[in-house]
């Protein structure tokens, strides 16, 4: 995906120039980050040809399941309830009536009905109901200020601290925390949520009331979805989020920033038009919804293996007896209480040192001398509160075995005695 986007950004960057031009953002930063959001947007349309019908057709698609499955939830209905099939099939007729789907054919590259000021019905309905697409506008902004960091000793981000990517980030970080909530149910108020929960209540969902509906029934129906989708679409209140960012924006280009800086951030805000329309059809990347890599590490006896060799004593005694053999014996539980205490600090000095790997150049042999300081540390510490000495003995003797005496005389006294008896 990275590869996709790398490919694709002398194009888009050519474009979103193309957009912004030569006019000058300084008065009005706001009103000009929004016209050059609508530009892009129009220009996007007209720039993918007959592939922004799939967008445009997916991307209203993927907006109206959401919205069935978010009306759902707020009425408490579960996934095998047949009042779900009702429900859909109520917002998916109201969606036909608003003509939320794009039209088939060519999509005018203004999107506004017979070249006018109004948008056409399809647009007006992503405007009002399409979170993910100012979630995922926000979420690839964050990154690409992310990759800036790397980026400050180039001659042009000359003057740029990191403080100021900070700052520009958090100021977007409540628009897209907002925007999360949103996506959830979470903002719903009492209101609305006890109107769908009643709606929901008042539909008989047996198989011959849904095989033969009557007419009226049907109008009741629809005329109580219209009120609630209305109602939700005040609550969602997405215009006043895109002010707020627009704002954000705009205010930033007011600022004396050097030139690279503000065309990285136009680049990726202005230019997600682009972007979204090339990446929102692959299916893998749609899914992701985040753009930054999440890595787990696990804090586990299985992968802390430094101790390990040559001793019965990593083997968990409070695991005998299906889990319940701590509970009998102290010495049980001291045992595995100290071994977890060696583990973790393993384990989270692995993780230190492997991220650090990308800057750092890190051998071995020290990342052996860190964890014996502190596996060191860490029996100094608890040695006078275990009654069982002998278990203190057997792991001191497998740390000497596991890095021989030479190992350990030459461990950083800096280290060691800094904290001789402080837990790490």
């Amino acid at each position: 995906m990275t590869a996709v986007l790398e490919a694709a950004r002398p194009q888009i960057d050519k474009l979103v120039s193309e957009v912004i031009g030569n006019a000058s953002a300084r008065t009005d930063g706001a009103r000009a980050v929004q016209r050059w959001r609508e530009t892009a947007n129009a220009l996007s349309a007209k720039q993918a040809h007959y592939a922004y019908q799939v967008y445009a057709r997916l991307k209203a698609s993927s907006v109206l399941e959401h919205l069935v499955g978010l009306a759902c939830e707020l009425a408490e209905l579960d996934r095998d309830s047949p009042r779900r099939a009702v429900i859909a099939t109520a917002i998916g007729a109201w969606a036909t009536r608003r003509r939320a789907i794009p039209p088939q054919g060519v999509l005018p590259a203004a999107g506004s009905v017979d070249g006018g000021s109004h948008p056409a019905p399809w647009i007006d309905f992503l405007l009002h109901f399409d979170i993910d697409f100012r979630r995922r506008r926000l979420s690839f902004m964050v990154r690409g200020l992310n990759q800036l960091y790397s980026r400050l000793e180039e001659p042009g981000f000359l003057g740029v601290t990191p403080g100021q990517i900070d700052d520009l980030k958090q100021r977007f970080q409540r628009p897209l925390s907002r925007l999360r909530i949103l996506r959830s149910g979470e903002f719903a108020y009492p209101g609305i949520r006890a109107r769908l929960v009643a709606l929901a209540a008042a539909l008989d969902g047996s198989p011959k009331r849904l095989g033969a509906p009557s007419p009226f029934a049907d109008k009741i129906l629809g005329d109580r979805i219209d009120d609630i989708m209305s109602q939700l679409s005040d609550e969602l209140d997405l215009k006043n989020i895109d002010h707020e960012l627009d704002n954000i924006a705009g205010s930033f280009l007011t600022k004396t920033v050097p030139q690279a800086f503000r065309h990285e951030m136009l680049l990726y805000y202005v230019g997600f038009a682009f972007w979204d329309v090339l990446t929102f059809t692959l299916p893998e990347w749609r899914d992701i919804g985040e753009h930054d890599e999440i890595r787990v590490d696990r804090i586990s006896p299985v992968d802390a293996v430094s101790l390990r060799a040559g001793t019965t004593s990593s083997t968990l005694k409070g695991a005998e007896l299906r889990h319940f053999a701590g509970f009998l014996s102290r010495s049980l539980r001291e045992s595995d209480y100290l071994w977890g205490r060696l583990d973790g600090a393993e384990r989270l000095i692995d993780i230190v040192c492997d991220a650090a790997r990308a800057d750092f150049s890190i051998d071995a042999l020290d990342i052996k001398k860190i964890k014996n300081v502190a596996f060191r540390c860490i029996l100094d510490a608890e040695e006078k509160h275990l009654q069982d000495k002998s278990l203190v003995s057997t792991i001191r003797a497998a740390i000497d075995r596991e890095t021989g005496a030479t190992a350990a005389s030459s461990t950083p006294q800096t280290l060691a005695s800094s904290t001789p008896n402080t837990p790490l």
